[in-house]
């Protein structure tokens, strides 16, 4: 089972003509990047410090629960390439168990 942490940003690096595992470096980059902004945006949103880990989890996608004084989000990868309505469904979903939100997330892991 793959498992990441994301708690700090990153930026990828600009490489004019990548070969394939610079392309990987870069691709994990871009990531921690993305992985880094959502957790940002989700504390923000929900007013409380956020760690984000990022799974390759089969069956569980979405996760959240207070752990050590922040709340410990658990997401699938697939998250990192949502759009920005995902990550409001996500937002909602955490802070009001919203079942809008829950039926767009549904619809985006199928």
């Amino acid at each position: 089972m793959l498992q990441l942490s994301f708690e700090f940003a990153g930026e990828s690096p600009t490489i004019a003509e990548p070969r394939v595992t610079e392309r990987r470096e870069d691709d994990l980059g871009r990531a921690y990047a993305r992985a880094s902004g959502w957790s940002r945006t989700l504390a923000a949103r929900l007013g409380q410090p956020v760690r984000l880990v990022v799974t390759d989890n089969r069956s569980t996608m979405l996760v959240a629960r207070p752990k050590g004084g922040r709340l410990e989000v658990r997401l699938h990868h697939m998250f990192l390439t949502a759009d920005e309505n995902i990550l409001d469904a996500v937002g909602d979903y955490l802070s009001d168990s919203d079942a809008r939100a829950a039926s767009m997330i549904d619809r985006f892991v199928e």
